[in-house]
């Protein structure tokens, strides 16, 4: 928020960029419920990938990979892909999510 100068106290912005090299981001539950915090603000998550590659065409998991994981129970979990545009919404409160390590 101090960054791009955004003042707000009900909204947070973050922009993140992976350099390829396997960076990633560990699984985790953005602002969990049970730890109250005065400074918790984080329920819901919008993501949106400004990628060069916008479609399956031109996606490769394993050259390129970044997916997002989200974790829904019993074991299961949904990989999706980083496609130019695409808009991702989920309650990262509840939904343990990661970033898969990036290649591009």
């Amino acid at each position: 928020n101090k960054l791009v100068k955004y003042n707000s106290n009900t909204t947070q912005v973050q922009a993140t960029l992976y350099p390829g090299l396997g960076a990633k981001y560990v699984t985790h539950i953005d602002e969990p419920p049970n730890i109250k915090k005065k400074t918790a603000k984080r329920k819901l998550t919008c993501l949106m990938y400004f990628n060069l590659f916008g479609d399956q065409e031109q996606y490769d998991m394993d050259k390129h990979g970044g997916c997002l994981r989200i974790y829904l129970g019993n074991n299961k979990y949904r990989d999706i892909e980083p496609f130019g545009g695409r808009i991702i919404v989920f309650n990262s409160q509840w939904l343990p999510h990661q970033v898969l390590p990036t290649h591009f």
